[in-house]
């Protein structure tokens, strides 16, 4: 009996660790949607003028990253790209748009209409084609996530019913 209190007490521990674990990389994955890049670069658009940053299709996926949403417009994103929006009190602070190139090279024209110079951060990066759908992404998450909790859930139920059995064989 002291055999099946040590094997549900195993198994909760299990449980835990497996939770733990699947947590960790939920959040992970959850916290990876809002970090902001590094190395980027750093321009000053005078006032009614443009800038543009050209792309190649290598076959990935293009993620551009700017900040200062306010002041500029931006063309050459396709309609189909996920925009991804980093919003503080109301206020965008960052926007990422997402996107499968369909011609070989491709131009994004950062555009200041103002009278004034505007700063502004931005970064062009290549990213893995599967990025590109943020639903797939969304489903992955999705059945990770119920995964891992059934799996420690189920650890943590047989744990304890092996714990009670002990218990109740015992005495």
């Amino acid at each position: 009996m002291r055999t099946l209190l040590k094997i549900g007490l195993i198994f909760i521990i299990l449980s835990f660790v497996v939770g733990g674990v699947g947590a960790f990389f939920i959040l992970r994955t959850i916290s990876s949607f809002f970090v902001t890049p590094t190395n980027v670069t750093v321009i000053t658009i005078s006032g009614d003028s443009n800038f543009t940053v050209h792309y190649v299709n290598n076959g990935s996926a293009i993620c551009f990253y700017y900040v200062n949403t306010s002041c500029v417009k931006i063309l050459g994103i396709p309609p189909s790209a996920t925009k991804v929006e980093n919003d503080i009190n109301g206020k965008t602070v960052s926007r990422s748009f997402i996107f499968l190139p369909t011609e070989k090279e491709g131009n994004i024209t950062i555009v200041n209409p103002n009278p004034f110079p505007v700063k502004v951060i931005y970064k062009l990066s290549y990213i893995p084609p599967s990025y590109a759908n943020p639903l797939k992404s969304f489903l992955d998450l999705l059945l990770s996530s119920v995964v891992t909790f059934l799996v420690a859930g189920a650890l943590l139920i047989v744990g304890l019913i092996l714990i009670i059995l002990g218990v109740v064989l015992k005495s």
